[in-house]
């Protein structure tokens, strides 16, 4: 079930010239998780009741320094405390911030800052590791700021999770916390890693796993496929759709189909499909195909289709749509 209020994670984006909060926020809803990013650690309030908080400090000479024992930093340390799940990048965070007056955030990490390190990242290589099992086998080209790049090394039970593919220097560190959240801080930048066989999102479905934030399936889940994406007005719109009870009960809902105009206003006449009662049995799946004759009328430009299952007044169990353009085609 979708649930309406504030996103789940909380993106700081103290970077001075910031790559990774986008990026964060862009693979976090691939997975179904909404974010907020904020230039102020305190600008949505009370920090304690978020799922996960993303904190971007940046490379040298554009990073941004926690001062010791700041309120950023103490508020940090008893989310983290609190059972929270704390991600952390930055080239100077880990060893010179703290000898420069910043606050020291190995301990809560279980990282050991060995070094100041350079500019030589280039490429970021995953280590076999039990926490993150799945990101041992991946490797990115990395193409962020690349500037003193702090190497850390895991203190017990922490586990190394990263290196520089060239040199082997430690580079990432996740610890499952005594308090019951879990942290992960990395000496690069998130949104430096460049898609290629492996991608970002890759990486964020281990960082989601791992913090245990991943939304739990919908009782019923619907999908969309459709024949085309660019039709002429007069023409028939079709799509496939699957429903699927992912319950072992029956569950009861209804559906309805809304459209989208190029303008970004939905259709005067939605809903253009129902609402339709359905009743699927345990871990029954009901496939078919729709069809809509696009108006001779309909203006040009591009449109969103959307299917939305639930109940009324207000609770959606699930959506899908797709995009779709009307031209006049040649």
């Amino acid at each position: 079930m979708l649930m309406v209020g504030r996103e789940p994670v909380l993106i700081w984006e103290a970077d001075g010239t910031p790559i990774s909060g986008t990026a964060q926020a862009q693979t976090l809803l691939e997975h179904g998780i909404a974010s907020v990013i904020t230039t102020d650690l305190f600008s949505q309030g009370e920090i304690d009741d978020f799922d996960a908080i993303f904190v971007n400090l940046g490379i040298s000479p554009n990073s941004y320094r926690i001062m010791e024992n700041s309120a950023q930093a103490l508020a940090l340390e008893s989310y983290v405390q609190g059972g929270g799940n704390l991600y952390m990048e930055g080239g100077e965070v880990w060893y010179w911030d703290p000898i420069q007056g910043g606050h020291d955030f190995g301990p809560l990490f279980g990282i050991d800052a060995l070094g100041d390190g350079s500019g030589d990242l280039y490429s970021v290589s995953g280590q076999a590791n039990t926490l993150m099992p799945e990101v041992g086998t991946m490797s990115w080209s990395y193409v962020g700021e690349n500037s003193w790049i702090d190497h850390i090394g895991p203190i017990a039970p922490a586990e190394l999770i990263f290196r520089n593919s060239s040199n082997s220097d430690p580079i990432g560190v996740a610890m499952e916390q005594t308090y019951g959240g879990h942290t992960f801080g990395t000496s690069f930048e998130f949104g430096g890693l460049a898609d290629g066989q492996y991608t970002k999102s890759d990486l964020m479905t281990a960082i989601v796993e791992f913090f245990d934030i991943l939304p739990p399936e919908p009782d019923v889940t619907i999908e969309l496929e459709p024949d085309a994406t660019s039709y002429s007005p007069g023409e028939t719109l079709g799509y496939d759709f699957t429903l699927t009870n992912t319950t072992q009960q029956a569950q009861s809902f209804y559906g309805i189909a809304e459209v989208w105009l190029p303008n970004g206003n939905p259709y005067a006449g939605n809903p253009i499909l129902g609402p339709i009662y359905v009743t699927l049995q345990p871990g029954q799946v009901i496939q078919g195909h729709r069809t809509h004759q696009i108006p001779l009328t309909a203006p040009l430009g591009a449109y969103t289709y959307r299917v939305t299952i639930g109940l009324p007044p207000n609770t959606i169990i699930d959506q899908d749509e797709f995009d779709f353009d009307v031209s006049l085609l040649d």
